[in-house]
């Protein structure tokens, strides 16, 4: 918001709420919800940011820098299909030059950026129905959301190494459950939130969740991936195939 201006700051201080009526005695409010939310100390938000895949970052910085042709190599060994979405974008302009490779990566990412929000907006009807199956960790906003909007007996975690925070919310752990509960305790379960990455056009997260997905109907599944910058070192990753993939 640097565009308004400093005399405008004091409009985006957010009004605290009535004593009472706040985010913390509506959850306490609703027993279905958790009892011990992990106390971070973070300011807790509903919101749900865009999360654009981070190769478009670097397509976008290497407009000016490097060729057309470049650019769409770099696209097709990381994110082949991306490198469509570009492609068409660039057939469909009539300019051409560094302007046109610029405005078609930039309708690439409001490309991705809508699909995202409508991954969001799905993703959040499968919670309020109770469909929604969530694996942390995952960035604090997804944290902060999946703690105010998902059934509690739907939120799992998916490795040993955690924050603090998340430790002493006591979370069960996904590998814990055998074949037979999976398949029990997530029939209704028809989405999935977990972390990830996209390389080389193949969709990576971690095992544990891979696991969960093989033994559900893949058909019913949708896997709602955040991109996340590195594989941690302690945790084990593997391919997911033949199920419906939407990034947010």
């Amino acid at each position: 918001m640097k565009f308004l201006g400093g005399k405008f700051n004091h409009l985006l201080r957010p009004i605290p709420p009535p004593p009472g009526e706040g985010p913390e005695s509506a959850v306490e409010a609703n027993h279905t919800r958790f009892d011990k939310r992990p106390r971070s100390g973070r300011r807790r938000s509903n919101e749900l940011r865009p999360n654009l895949p981070p190769v478009l970052d670097v397509a976008d910085d290497q407009v000016g820098e490097s060729t057309t042709e470049q650019i769409m190599n770099f696209l097709t060994a990381e994110r082949p299909d991306l490198a469509r979405l570009l492609q068409e974008e660039l057939n469909g302009s009539r300019q051409r030059g560094t302007e046109d490779l610029r405005g078609a990566v930039g309708r690439v990412r409001l490309r991705k950026a809508s699909e995202g929000l409508n991954g969001r907006h799905s993703m959040s009807r499968l919670a309020a129905a109770g469909q929604l199956l969530v694996t942390l960790p995952v960035p604090p906003h997804l944290e902060d959301w999946a703690f105010e909007r998902v059934d509690q007996e739907m939120v799992f975690v998916v490795e040993e190494h955690l924050p603090p925070h998340l430790e002493e919310a006591e979370l069960p752990f996904l590998d814990d459950l055998l074949p037979h509960e999976v398949q029990k305790n997530f029939e209704n379960v028809r989405g999935i939130l977990a972390e990830g990455q996209i390389r080389g056009g193949a969709v990576i997260t971690r095992r544990s969740v891979v696991r969960v997905i093989q033994l559900l109907p893949k058909a019913q599944v949708t896997l709602f991936l955040h991109h996340m910058p590195h594989r941690p070192p302690h945790a084990e990753f593997a391919r997911v195939d033949n199920v419906e993939v939407v990034e947010i």
